[in-house]
């Protein structure tokens, strides 16, 4: 008959119920990733949009700016609209000639919709230097589900400073 050393069959269980942690953990990282990617993907697609709006506007693009709106916001919001905003702004300042590379913003959140979730709005303020002044360019994200962010634009405004 075999002699069994306790410390063996002690470091045995425990080296198992590790193991067994350590596979948990790394399905629950697995799923809370999975779930979070598309927020992940939504904040970083705000931050990408903002800049290449402004370039946009600079090179009188303004289909492709229209296309970083939110679809609900396009009517509103269409390139025809956006070119007429600039177009203001030009007669009263001349042409744009750069933007700030870091916007100021601001957040706010607003109570429980009726799923219960938080809605979240996102303020940036560029400000943008013409010939012979400046403006403020802002910028609003409305995330009303904070899982699922879509990174395009709520709403854009282009305001002359006095």
């Amino acid at each position: 008959m075999r002699q069994k050393n306790p410390l063996l069959i002690v470091l045995g269980a425990c080296g198992g119920c590790l193991l067994v942690g350590i596979i948990a953990f790394a399905v629950v990282i697995g799923i809370g990733w999975n779930k979070s990617k598309g927020a992940f993907n939504g904040i970083v697609g705000m931050a990408a949009s903002m800049p290449v709006f402004l370039k946009d506007l600079k090179v009188k693009n303004y289909n492709g700016a229209a296309a970083l709106i939110e679809p609900a916001s396009q009517e509103r919001l269409s390139s025809a609209k956006i070119q007429k905003l600039e177009e203001t702004v030009e007669k009263k300042y001349g042409p744009l000639k750069s933007y700030s590379q870091q916007p100021n913003y601001r957040t706010s959140s607003q109570p429980g919709t009726e799923s219960g979730q938080i809605s979240v709005e996102y303020d940036y303020d560029y400000v943008m230097t013409y010939e012979k002044g400046t403006a403020t360019a802002t910028f609003r994200f409305v995330i009303p589900d904070l899982r699922h962010p879509s990174g395009k634009i709520t709403d854009f405004t282009l305001t002359a400073t006095p």
